[in-house]
């Protein structure tokens, strides 16, 4: 274990705190006119799934957890869970949604994710920086679209919606970046 400062930490990282396991869903930096900044956080324990709220001081540090790192097959949804396959082994592992940040919604069966467990427990899963999606439904594309920097709201196979150049019609493979959610290329 290493000792990582406060204001490093992220979504899906985990920590020690009183020996406890514990993964960030939420973190926030405050910075308030007077007094030292401090980290806002929301943890989920990875033991017994309970939730706390803490707050630490920007300048103080915390334990990081050894984290081993899987490659996983995603498989589908199930209530408030995502279910990933194993590549290797063909275990399957149920993370809970609500520490995906958000980027489940550009989770499509078969994509490659990195799974990260702790002691043999799965806890948070990272998506590609890009992946690639067809688009189902966006207004129809005109004449002079291409030339001006515009963009409209296209919806993705995977449900998500996300801004994209107006030249873009249904049905078109685009590339996508999770990290900012918005549009990469169209794939050809």
């Amino acid at each position: 274990m290493s000792s990582i400062p406060v204001n490093s930490l992220k979504n899906g990282m985990a920590i020690f705190i009183k020996d406890e396991p514990w993964v960030v869903t939420f973190f926030q930096h405050v910075n308030p006119g007077k007094g030292s900044a401090f980290m806002k956080l929301k943890l989920r324990n990875l033991k017994n799934g309970k939730t706390l709220e803490q707050t630490i001081k920007s300048s103080e540090t915390v334990e990081e957890a050894d984290v081993t790192r899987r490659y996983c097959q995603f498989l589908y949804f199930s209530s408030e869970n995502s279910v990933f396959m194993d590549n290797e082994t063909f275990e399957q592992y149920e993370i809970a949604t609500d520490v995906m940040d958000g980027k489940q919604k550009f989770l499509k069966e078969g994509t490659i994710c990195t799974v990260m467990m702790l002691d043999g427990i799965p806890f948070s899963a990272e998506l590609p920086k890009k992946v690639e999606l067809k688009v189902i439904d966006t207004p129809p594309a005109e004449k002079g679209d291409s030339v001006t920097g515009a963009t409209k709201p296209a919806t993705l196979e995977t449900g998500a919606t996300i801004m994209v150049p107006l030249y873009l019609a249904n049905n078109t493979l685009i590339r996508i970046n999770t990290e900012t959610e918005t549009f990469v290329e169209r794939v050809n």
